[in-house]
């Protein structure tokens, strides 16, 4: 707890260069590392290997694909056991990257795989999994041309049975110009959370990003987590106890040294209070954006009040108001059929639990401004 080294292990090889890049936990305390090596010549090519709780080697496996680049981002044990590895190949000849997928079994032994993507443009790395529909879902950005100097956003998802024989292709169509490709996913319920980096060029600036899409690749919310003048990286997610979200990346300003970046948000995607969350993606005009929403008395016990400054002239007439508890379920609706005013909107919590809950404020189905609530 105090971070005291409990051990340390030496995994190398002395006939070639090792480079680990990505490991999980196994249920029994056993470690699955992934990473680069130049085991078979000059080129690199992709392991994986497979240790006790405390780093003894326990296998090694080698995946060489000879005169290409090899670059893993993930593996992804399936439900038999078997391990999804998400690696990308870079051919010296053509200069192109096209997404790779390895399956082994599960001691490593290789036993199939899939290269694909444009011929014609290079492709992104892929992020790849087993559904609980038992289909491989393989993340990556579409190789395409683009513009002058900013690329068409989308992000290419294939599905795959589980011999990697294609089943069908969607594009996931973001609000901003470029997407630098899915980092991370979790699904539950039929949803997909997905962190992903965009970039609305090639010279700006990245931001983390949380998508909310369904089995349809649907896109149903996007939050951005940046801060001005930097650049941030996402490359792993995690679901917390309270029922939030975890990214871990980095962040640093333009050419100049990376920092490690943890963003921690609440069940709706919130890192801080009075976020804004847009479920159709589209944002409303600028003079339709509530400026700030203040809650008074908070915390409470009863009735908090909801006051809402707003430019001269909005219309609320079909707004509404809703809740959600610290697990994302939705516990208070109530719709406002007629103007704010300088008049603050009554909200009754008497009958919720002790807690913290987020309320969001909507306008015609746009999510335009949230806030927090301490029920005591």
């Amino acid at each position: 707890m105090h971070g005291d080294t409990l051990w340390h292990k030496l995994i190398s090889d002395t006939s070639n260069d090792m480079q680990l890049l990505q490991f999980v936990k196994m249920p029994n305390g056993d470690f699955i590392f992934t990473g680069q090596s130049t085991e078979f010549d000059s080129t690199v090519d992709i392991f994986m290997m497979r240790t006790d709780s405390i780093g003894n080697q326990i296998w090694i496996q080698h995946y060489p694909m000879p005169g290409t680049y090899e670059y893993t981002t993930k593996v992804h044990e399936m439900m038999n056991g078997d391990f999804l590895i998400s690696s990308s190949t870079y051919n010296y000849t053509t200069q192109k990257v096209r997404p790779r997928l390895i399956i082994t079994d599960s001691i490593g032994n290789f036993k199939r795989e899939k290269i694909y993507g444009s011929t014609v443009y290079s492709n992104g790395v892929p992020i790849a999994f087993q559904t609980d529909t038992n289909e491989i879902w393989s993340f990556a950005f579409e190789g395409t041309s683009y513009t002058g100097s900013t690329y068409p956003g989308n992000v290419n998802l294939k599905k795959f049975d589980t011999l990697l024989n294609p089943l069908d292709t969607l594009f996931l169509h973001f609000s901003n110009d470029y997407a630098g490709g899915i980092k991370d996913v979790i699904f539950e319920d039929s949803l997909v959370y997905a962190i992903s980096i965009k970039s609305n060029s090639l010279i700006t600036k990245n931001s983390m990003y949380l998508l909310k899409f369904n089995y349809q690749g649907d896109v149903l919310s996007e939050r951005m987590y940046n801060v001005y003048d930097l650049s941030d990286f996402a490359s792993q997610m995690i679901r917390t106890t309270d029922g939030g979200f975890m990214f871990v990346g980095t962040t640093q300003p333009y050419m100049m040294t990376q920092d490690w970046k943890m963003v921690k948000t609440d069940s709706l995607g919130c890192d801080t209070l009075g976020c804004e969350i847009y479920d159709n993606v589209q944002e409303l005009p600028a003079r339709q954006k509530f400026t700030h929403i203040e809650v008074y008395p908070n915390p409470a016990n009863d009735v908090v009040y909801l006051k809402i400054d707003e430019e001269t002239g909005f219309n609320f007439l079909g707004g509404s108001i809703e809740l959600f508890d610290n697990m994302g379920k939705l516990v208070y609706t109530k719709n406002v059929t007629n103007n704010l005013g300088n008049s603050g909107i009554q909200i009754t919590i008497s009958d919720l639990p002790q807690g913290i809950y987020v309320g969001r404020v909507s306008v015609k189905s746009n999510v335009i401004g949230c806030f927090k609530i301490l029920k005591q």
